[in-house]
């Protein structure tokens, strides 16, 4: 009965690569759980590949930032299982480290402070790995960007309990921030990008680089926000002093 069964289930046909798109176009307009179910409805019929899954995962994990409870836990946990069976399926894909650095990244907000530098070091390690895969990957270099200037930006005493939970791996530097956020920059130009290349760049002491961000920023043609437009101006004063 169950090789009849696997038979079955390897005779599926493969999973449409557009379900996640769709998955996200049901989302905005009827909400995360209906874009989410459309997908389960979906995997019914077929056999879904790893780049399938690491997206699956990812719908997941925004799902589960709508919901700082219980429940909202509970998707993040979905959205692990996902990824995990992602990167199980294909160990070469940069796609499925990345959303594990990103799911890890959304469960430090939900955790201890103990446990915060172990769920910060793991993020490191599975953006590396996803960069190391893909070098042109710019979610990958995003996530590497923020882990390390935040944890650059942690005060000394908060910086040393990290050093011995974590035997002293990975250090961040904002000059490492600078240069993984303008990588992710260049490779999508995306203004949030430059926004952060300009923000570690002025707390590396790299005027010219910060100037220069701030400046791709300036003449990119996406709208700015009003708190964006803020930091700009935080920012060049900062330079201007």
């Amino acid at each position: 009965m169950m090789g009849i069964v696997l038979l079955l289930l390897l005779a599926l046909p493969p999973c449409d690569a557009a379900d996640p798109d769709r998955a996200a176009e049901i989302r905005a307009v009827s909400g995360h759980e209906a874009g989410i179910r459309h997908l389960e409805t979906r995997m019914r019929g077929c056999t879904p590949d790893a780049v399938y899954m690491a997206r699956v995962a990812n719908r997941w994990i925004e799902w589960s930032e709508t919901d700082r409870g219980e429940a909202g836990a509970r998707r993040l946990g979905t959205a692990f299982a996902w990824a995990r069976r992602a990167a199980t399926a294909d160990p070469g894909l940069s796609l499925a480290q990345e959303i594990l650095a990103t799911a890890y990244g959304a469960r430090i907000g939900r955790s201890s402070l103990l446990t915060q530098a172990a769920l910060g070091d793991s993020v490191r390690i599975h953006a590396e790995r996803a960069v190391r895969l893909d070098p042109r990957n710019p979610r990958a270099h995003h996530i590497l960007g923020r882990w390390h200037f935040e944890v650059a930006s942690l005060p000394w005493y908060a910086s040393a309990a990290r050093a011995v939970l974590v035997k002293g791996e990975g250090a961040g530097t904002y000059a490492l921030a600078v240069r993984h956020f303008g990588e992710s920059a260049r490779l999508r130009n995306d203004p949030d990008d430059w926004l952060w290349t300009a923000r570690a760049a002025v707390a590396a002491g790299d005027q010219r680089q910060a100037r220069l961000a701030l400046d791709r920023l300036a003449a990119h043609p996406a709208p700015k926000s009003p708190a964006m437009q803020d930091e700009i101006r935080r920012l060049r004063r900062q330079l201007a002093r």
